[in-house]
């Protein structure tokens, strides 16, 4: 019986892709300062096909996202469905379907089994040191973020807002509900595609270094598509995604578990609309927070 995806990722290193060696080609040349044995899909590919590719599919499963959520509001419009109801649905299956299905079919595609694919990934319950990994890297987030924001407010333009949040921020009463979609949904889709295939996608042929900031990149700058403001504002916004981009990329590299990033990006979050909730209890404004969800 096969239990390798359960092993201590610490003892492993970056060897989570070492039980895919039948689904893609490896190489005994350590790429850009990767592992060996870590996969490749072409021993040749450049770096830049390589990020290439990445950023294919980081748009892809914005665009998939978009037209799932188009038709399933639609859909539920059509059909009577409330607005609560049809914002929770039309996230939920857009996110799942654009990010978790296309990352899935993708990496089936390039011949990995579902037993595989999952510890490609490294899906797996959190250990106790991991769960350590997860307080330290939102502690890291806030930490970072508390000096970056000060900065950016005092300095820069105010960021733009973040269509998605803005819904919750303007509708208390759907914040609790969200948060469980943060945990069910956003989280887990949200890593699968970034963290999980674009980041392991780029690691095949990068070093770590490059690899998690390059996916941070791709993954803050594709949220352009939810913001609304100046091209200034845009900028800040995409500027302080980067932040928890860039640590849910280094807890991923460094526990081999997507889980890891998964339950910090949910409750990062979480924590955030549920101060957007008290504020709007107690009347005063935190809006700019939604930038950040």
């Amino acid at each position: 019986m096969d239990d390798s995806s359960d092993r201590d990722p610490m003892q492993r290193g970056s060897s989570r892709f070492e039980d895919v060696e039948q689904a893609v080609h490896r190489t005994d040349e350590s790429p850009s300062g990767s592992p060996p044995g870590t996969p490749t899909a072409n021993a040749d590919e450049s770096p830049l096909r390589t990020v290439g590719a990445a950023v294919a599919l980081g748009v892809g499963g914005i665009l998939v996202l978009g037209l799932v959520t188009g038709v399933v509001g639609l859909a539920g419009g059509a059909a009577g469905l409330s607005f609560e109801v049809l914002s929770l649905v039309s996230i939920a299956v857009g996110q799942y379907v654009g990010f978790i299905g296309l990352g899935a079919a993708y990496l089936r595609a390039r011949g990995f089994g579902w037993r595989r694919l999952r510890s490609y990934l490294g899906v797996r319950l959190p250990t106790l040191r991991e769960v350590g990994v997860i307080a330290a890297g939102y502690a890291a987030i806030i930490g970072t973020l508390l000096v970056v924001v000060s900065v950016a407010l005092r300095f820069l333009p105010e960021p733009a807002e973040n269509g998605g949040a803005e819904t919750f921020a303007n509708n208390p009463e759907l914040i609790p509900a969200g948060i469980v979609v943060m945990f069910l949904v956003v989280g887990p889709a949200e890593e699968f595609l970034f963290r999980g295939v674009v980041q392991n996608r780029l690691r095949e042929r990068l070093s770590a270094v490059p690899a998690v900031a390059a996916a941070a990149v791709i993954f803050a700058s594709l949220h352009v598509i939810a913001l609304a403001g100046s091209p200034d504002a845009v900028a800040v916004t995409v500027g302080l995604l980067l932040v928890p981009g860039i640590v849910l990329g280094a807890v991923y590299e460094y526990t081999g578990n997507l889980v890891v990033p998964w339950l910090l990006h949910s409750t990062h979050n979480s924590v955030l609309l549920t101060v957007l909730l008290l504020g709007s209890m107690a009347g005063e404004s935190v809006g700019f927070l939604s930038a950040l969800v």
